[in-house]
């Protein structure tokens, strides 16, 4: 784990903690922190050139595939002159969740981290790390997407805006990001 990692690791504990930032529970609470302009939930709306049914079941589907998942959660830390040490981090568990009509899609990814979990979450009380809600717009298909403001999460905006446009950039890392 790099030093820039362990300190957004840190950084996102500390505001966890202190309740300030906390990470948003449900798709309305990121929805609600995007409001706010110092927060760190942001949005982006754009229009992909593809039909909204087409849209939509390809983003469910590379979403099962890539995010449906646990991590056994490690990293290396210098422990000695020359040696470096393992640590169990515990396990991190993405949960993928599609609701889809007719008339309007939301997508959102779900992470349950053991570590974190024993220290500040009851069960159950999942973070949201992204909501993408798409929308038929004439031809085509109309995204917006709230994403966490940091680099350690632009997996998530990165992933959504290409499964949307029907690509495939293959799975984003996501063992030993927690």
């Amino acid at each position: 784990m790099s030093l820039s990692v362990k300190l957004g690791v840190v950084l996102a504990a500390l505001l966890v903690l202190s309740g300030c930032g906390s990470f948003p529970k449900t798709p309305q609470e990121m929805r609600d922190q995007s409001k706010d302009q110092n927060g760190y939930v942001k949005t982006e709306t754009f229009v992909v050139n593809r039909p909204y049914g087409e849209v939509t079941q390809y983003i469910k589907r590379k979403s099962n595939e890539c995010l449906s998942k646990t991590f056994q959660i490690t990293y290396s830390q210098k422990c000695g002159f020359m040696s470096t040490c393992e640590h169990d981090a515990g396990t991190t568990k993405y949960i993928p969740v599609a609701n889809i009509t007719a008339a309007r899609a939301e997508f959102y990814t779900k992470f349950w981290d053991s570590e974190s979990r024993a220290v500040n979450t009851p069960a159950g009380d999942k973070a949201v790390l992204y909501l993408a809600e798409a929308t038929p717009k004439g031809g085509g298909t109309s995204i917006k997407l709230y994403y966490i403001d940091h680099e350690r999460y632009q997996w998530t905006r990165d992933s959504i805006k290409a499964w949307a446009k029907g690509e495939d950039p293959g799975c984003p890392m996501l063992s030993g990001s927690y």
